[in-house]
C-alpha cells in the first residue's frame, strides 16, 4: 500500500524523490511559522520544526485518505481537528481574534465515495 516511500533498490529513486518533497513540504511549513513567530501571528515561545510535522503529517495523510475515495465531509473533519490544534500550538497567548467560520465544501471526491 504505501510501498513506494520504502527504499528498496527496485524503488530507491522514488523513495528518495518522495522523501525529498515530503522534507520540502515541511521545511515550507516551518518557515511560514517562523515568519508568523518573526511577525508575532505565532507565539514566540512554539516550536515550529513540531508544528511543520504535524502539519505536513496531517497534510499528507489526507492526500492517502482523499485519494483511497474518503468523502468530503471527513476530510473537512479531520482538517477541523487539525485546526483546532492550532491555538495549543502556536496561537499568541493574548490572542482574542475570532475566529473564522469555515465554508462549506465545494469539491467532489476522488474514487468511490464513503458508504
Amino acid at each position: 500500500m504505501l510501498a513506494a516511500p520504502i527504499p528498496v533498490r527496485e524503488n530507491s529513486s522514488v523513495a528518495v524523490h518522495l522523501a525529498r518533497m515530503r522534507a520540502e513540504v515541511r521545511d515550507l511549513i516551518r518557515q511560514r511559522v517562523d515568519r508568523g513567530i518573526k511577525d508575532g501571528d505565532v507565539r514566540p515561545d512554539a516550536d515550529a520544526p513540531a508544528i511543520a510535522l504535524f502539519y505536513s503529517a496531517v497534510l499528507h495523510g489526507l492526500s492517502i485518505q482523499s485519494r483511497d475515495g474518503v468523502a468530503l465531509p471527513g476530510l473537512q473533519q479531520t482538517v477541523d481537528g487539525a485546526m483546532a490544534a492550532w491555538d495549543s500550538l502556536a496561537a499568541p497567548a493574548a490572542s482574542a481574534a475570532p475566529t473564522a467560520s469555515v465554508a462549506e465544501p465545494t469539491g467532489g471526491t476522488f474514487g468511490e465515495p464513503e458508504g
